[in-house]
């Protein structure tokens, strides 16, 4: 329930509501994140009205009474300054929206899609993975901000496809950073046979990405299985070799250098 401070004046938040419609915005944003080591992603709503009159905005956050913030930004040297109200933290996202909704006439289908999501998120247990369902009021809403009025997007969105969004989702990639490849016998077959940086450059990956599936798999990495180190098909680290022959790594680094075979390199 909302607290009696935080409830807007009806005329108060009709007028704000029109301001939203014409110069706000309800984003669905995507955080790419690392959680214990893996690539993971959080999905977030934010609420942002951009204009260049600071002291209508500033009565807006007074109104509002809600935890934001500004940004500043001159997009060009022809352009006026321009000021972005932020609200990004959830609870007080769903607290603005409520108020708004029933004043909202452009972004009434964005702030019922943008509700339905982030109720669906406070009913759950926090960090739960997201269902197919608040997945679809997401993606829902990623495009209704882009529609244009004909019915086309402003703009190419790399996800404009609901089960390939949700096949991303599934594998917690990084969007729009890192395409995703589905691992196949013959991608898994590399895995080991070089370095994870190489392997992750022939797949288009992260070393990371490339290093997980190897873990995952139970496959010791190219460095510590001895690589191409080996004598008579025994395969160790030359690290290894040179202690086991009490000659220093650098040095034996410096002889193969120069040409000669591992063997050779410690009995020279």
């Amino acid at each position: 329930m909302l607290e009696n401070k935080r409830l807007l004046d009806k005329l108060d938040a009709a007028y704000i509501a029109g301001y939203a419609d014409g110069e706000g915005c309800i984003a669905s944003i995507i955080h790419g994140r690392k959680r214990y080591g893996q690539e993971c992603f959080n999905l977030d709503i934010n609420f942002t009205i951009t204009n260049t009159h600071k002291e209508s905005l500033d009565w807006i956050q007074s109104k509002l009474e809600v935890k934001s913030r500004f940004t500043e930004k001159k997009y060009e040297v022809r352009h006026r300054k321009c000021w972005t109200l932020i609200v990004d933290t959830q609870h007080e996202v769903s607290r603005v929206l409520l108020q708004l909704y029933p004043f909202l006439l452009v972004k009434k289908k964005n702030a019922e899609l943008a509700l339905s999501f982030l109720h669906s998120r406070f009913e759950r247990k926090h960090g739960s993975p997201y269902s197919e369902q608040e997945l679809r009021y997401f993606f829902d809403l990623r495009v209704a901000t882009r529609e244009r009025k004909d019915g086309k997007l402003k703009y190419k969105d790399k996800l404009y496809n609901f089960e390939e969004f949700k096949l991303l989702m599934s594998f917690g990639n990084r969007l729009n950073k890192e395409r995703y490849v589905e691992w196949t016998p013959e991608t898994e077959s590399l895995l080991g046979t070089d370095y994870d940086r190489v392997i992750a450059k022939k797949l288009g990956l992260s070393r990371d990405k490339v290093r997980n599936r190897r873990d995952a798999l139970g496959i010791v990495s190219y460095r510590l299985s001895g690589g191409k180190y080996n004598i008579d098909g025994i395969a160790k680290p030359l690290i290894v070799w040179a202690k086991n022959s009490g000659i220093k790594h650098g040095t034996v680094k410096a002889r193969l250098k120069r040409g000669l075979t591992l063997k050779e390199a410690l009995e020279f």
